[in-house]
């Protein structure tokens, strides 16, 4: 999905994603559905040049330790064009803040016509 407001970018469904992951890990994991999936939420700005920031939204899923370390299980969510402002991000990330705070308040996700616990951090 593109961004709302001025900035270039894009976003996807946390949740669709975060439900995409979880189903790898469940069908490699069978007895993983007593777990408490830990996701972890990151949010970084970075220059590409002099005159271009971005910032980046991405998740891991905790509960997989050490590979949560490496760029593959390290999973981007939203790209925008923007230097790193509070204001701006409010705005301009709603759409996936808004999916982050049910998901927080919920505690839980469907995956596969199951729900699992999750915690956000």
């Amino acid at each position: 999905f593109r961004v709302p407001g001025p900035h270039h970018g894009v976003y996807c469904s946390l949740t669709e994603r975060l439900r995409e992951e979880l189903e790898v890990i469940i069908q490699l994991n069978p007895d993983s559905h007593h777990e408490v999936f830990r996701i972890k939420l990151s949010g970084d700005g970075a220059s590409f040049s002099r005159c271009s920031n971005f910032f980046l939204v991405s998740f891991a899923i905790l509960n997989l330790e050490q590979r949560v370390l490496s760029p593959r299980d390290n999973h981007t969510v939203a790209v925008v064009k923007m230097p790193e402002c509070h204001d701006m991000l409010a705005t301009t990330l709603e759409p996936l803040l808004e999916e982050v705070k049910l998901l927080m308040d919920l505690q839980m996700i469907e995956v596969e016509g199951k729900q699992y616990k999750v915690e956000l951090f």
